[in-house]
């Protein structure tokens, strides 16, 4: 018999739970007659790289998380509530050709 080989990819699957808190967010609100909808559109982007432990300067995997709120001073805020909640099925990573047209 001949020998044969076959590639494997090994995957590290563990998951290691990051949490992180993003605080003092400064909201816009619109100005008058700007707009017939209640609340201005503030779009929020969250950016999160990974490295390893032992190379912290070596470029990881990137994933982003959009999250739009509308507000309106003082008291109109969509979602509402003091905290957002951004699960990790939420995150996406990021493809270049979304941004070439723009570009």
């Amino acid at each position: 018999p001949s020998e044969s080989g076959e590639a494997v990819r090994v995957a590290f699957r563990e998951r290691h739970c990051v949490a992180y808190t993003v605080r003092n967010v400064r909201m816009l609100t619109l100005r008058p007659g700007a707009d017939t909808r209640r609340g201005a559109l503030n779009n929020l982007f969250l950016y999160l790289s990974q490295a390893p432990d032992s190379r912290p300067e070596k470029p990881g995997p990137v994933k982003l998380a959009h999250v739009p709120v509308r507000y309106d001073a003082p008291d109109y805020r969509e979602p509402t509530g003091a905290r957002l909640l951004v699960r990790d099925e939420e995150f996406v990573r990021p493809r270049l050709d979304r941004f070439e047209a723009g570009f």
